[in-house]
């Protein structure tokens, strides 16, 4: 769960969020599910060298709506939304019924704050594997 006095805050469509850290076993699943859905469009807008209009179609293509709702699901686990009734803990349906954008959003952003290390060394994953980094 999240600690208020210490965790990350933000606010989105007008909510104040919080967000906690994952269980590193959720954490390698997000993970997972992040780089099969968004590996192969992302290797072909960097090789392109810019956003081709077919990096939408690739990105769809390897979606897998289930495991993505399970990720989701997972990021919600560990954010809190501030002034909501019960334990304030994230729930797709109770929060954010009739604004999945801002849903997208605060994933997303748990997702920065869950992924910081891997997300800053994104220059440094081309280089794995080889003798220098």
């Amino acid at each position: 769960m999240t600690d208020p006095r210490t965790d990350p805050r933000k606010v989105i469509g007008g909510r104040e969020f919080v967000f906690g850290t994952l269980p590193a076993d959720q954490a390698l699943d997000v993970l997972g599910v992040a780089v099969k859905s968004l590996g192969a469009p992302l290797a072909k807008m960097v090789s392109d060298g810019e956003v081709a209009a077919g990096v939408i179609g690739l990105i769809a293509a390897n979606i897998d709506l289930p495991e993505v709702k399970k990720a989701i699901n997972a990021l919600l686990s560990v954010t809190a939304c501030v002034g909501q009734e019960g334990d304030g803990r994230c729930d797709m349906n109770r929060t954010f019924t009739g604004r999945v954008f801002d849903m997208l959003q605060v994933a997303v952003e748990s997702f920065k704050v869950n992924f910081s290390d891997f997300l800053a060394a994104g220059p440094l994953l081309s280089r794995l594997g080889k003798k220098t980094l």
